[in-house]
Parts: C-alpha cells; sequence; structure tokens
C-alpha cells in the first residue's frame, strides 16, 4: 500500500514539473520590468547620495586634533541613547546629527582649553543604517549604509549564485513610512558584459534589491518544495528494510541488489 502511494505521489509530482517546465521555457513566468529609472539616476552622475548622513547608534566616530592632544586618536561608538564622552570635551549628543556640526560644537568646546584649537570627526564604521539584498545571492540580509553604496557594489558583495537571473534584477526603494516609492529593473549580466553602467545607481538608506531565480531554478526550487512531502513517505518505507539490515548486515525477506 505504501509502494503504491509513494509511486502515485512520483506520477503526481512529475506531471507538476512538466507542466511548469512547459510554461518555464514557454516563457510565462518571466520576471516583471519596472522603469522608475528617473527616481533612482541623477544627471549629473554622483559619486555618492544627495542625501547628507547623519549619525546615529552604534556608529563607531573617530577624534583627531593638532593641538587637543587628549582626543588625538579618540575612537567611540555611538551610545544607543545617541551620545560620546570626548575626553575634555565632554559628552556630546551626536544622534541625528551632521559631522560638520558635531565638529564645529566640538572645536567651539575645544578653544575654552586651547587657542586656535581643531577637531575633526569622521565616522569610522558606519552601522546605524543599513539598506537589504534579497534572493539567489550567496549572502543575503543586511548591508552598511555609508551614502556610497552602489547596485553594483553591493552586488559584487552580495555574490549572485548560480541560480539567479542577472537580467532580472529588482531595486526598491521604500519611503521614510515604508511604503513604495520607486522601483526599477536592472539587467545586471549586460551591465557586466557592455561597461554600461548607466543604471548603476547611488542607493539610499533603506533600499531593497531582490535577484531572482532563473526560469530553470524555479523549476528546481518548485520540485525542491513538491519532493517535501515525499522524503516521509520514503523515509516510511525503506525505514524498515534499512533497520533490518544495519542490524543483521543482511537484506531483510532475501532481498537482493539489483544493479
Amino acid at each position: 500500500m505504501m509502494l503504491k502511494l509513494l509511486h502515485t505521489y512520483r506520477v503526481a509530482v512529475a506531471t507538476a514539473l512538466a507542466g511548469l517546465a512547459l510554461l518555464t521555457l514557454g516563457g510565462c513566468s518571466s520576471n516583471p520590468k519596472f522603469t522608475d529609472y528617473h527616481a533612482f539616476v541623477e544627471e549629473p552622475r554622483r559619486p555618492a547620495s544627495s542625501e547628507t548622513y547623519r549619525v546615529g547608534p552604534p556608529d563607531v566616530l573617530e577624534f583627531k586634533s593638532a593641538r587637543v592632544r587628549e582626543v588625538q586618536n579618540y575612537r567611540e561608538t555611538v551610545s544607543p541613547d545617541g551620545f560620546v564622552n570626548v575626553p575634555l570635551l565632554g559628552r556630546i549628543e551626536v544622534a541625528g546629527r551632521t559631522i560638520a556640526s558635531i565638529q564645529a560644537e566640538l572645536e567651539d568646546r575645544a578653544r575654552f582649553y586651547y587657542q586656535d584649537a581643531d577637531v575633526n570627526v569622521r565616522v569610522s564604521t558606519y552601522a546605524s543604517k543599513r539598506l537589504f539584498v534579497f534572493g539567489q545571492v550567496t549572502s543575503p540580509g543586511a548591508y552598511f549604509y555609508n551614502g556610497s553604496n552602489t547596485v553594483l557594489n553591493t552586488l559584487a558583495q552580495a555574490k549572485p549564485t548560480t541560480l539567479a537571473d542577472p537580467s532580472s534584477v529588482l531595486i526598491v526603494r521604500p519611503d521614510e513610512n515604508g511604503e513604495l516609492r520607486a522601483r526599477m529593473t536592472i539587467n545586471l549580466d549586460q551591465m557586466i558584459r557592455t561597461g554600461d553602467t548607466t543604471l548603476n545607481a547611488v542607493l539610499q538608506e533603506g533600499d531593497i534589491i531582490y535577484v531572482p531565480p532563473s526560469g530553470i531554478a524555479k523549476v528546481a526550487l518548485t520540485f525542491q518544495q513538491l519532493l517535501l512531502p515525499l522524503n516521509p513517505i520514503a523515509a516510511t518505507v525503506n525505514g524498515p528494510a534499512t533497520i533490518a539490515e544495519n542490524a543483521t548486515g543482511q537484506r531483510p525477506y532475501g532481498d537482493t541488489d539489483n544493479n
């Protein structure tokens, strides 16, 4: 009875896969294309985002000064409440502020102790802002946003797999409320082959990149899902024979290999 059920299920799986393969090869499962290019690509091209970077926890700030030796080469992680404690200069709120604003306040404080005081501030580790990569990539998930992330260098980090469809990579841009603002589809394969990086947009915080599976990969993934119910059945059918063979070193009931 169990063997008959297993055979029936295999036939159903094969039939379903044959239909799916015909649809895929016929082009009926192609990924949709989106063309909000104007929302992503600026003219003239910028090397970094047009939005000013604002510090937030847990970014790491580095301080340097030629005259204020107490802060030279000092580093500190922005605390969850948005502050850093700078030697000599005290506690300062930095969350939501630009580097120029933080630097100006610290220099003003430093002049109380040193004439012509200078304080330089930079973000040594970007950790407060993210963009995201999902789909058929080796390293999916959140990536640190630093204002100069592009589509191409982000995908180079994520590494699309052999299951990916590089001709239909989707970039989605939500607004500050998390609602869809714009989306575009790029042909990564064509970008690499031709060197045309017109659509290699500078990304913004919160952007989402999705690398879809190819048509053949969709068949393989569907096949994998269809096989999930099959595994318990196969285990039930083969289980007693496997157990007996392991216990006695012989196949039960006189069963032999047919190879």
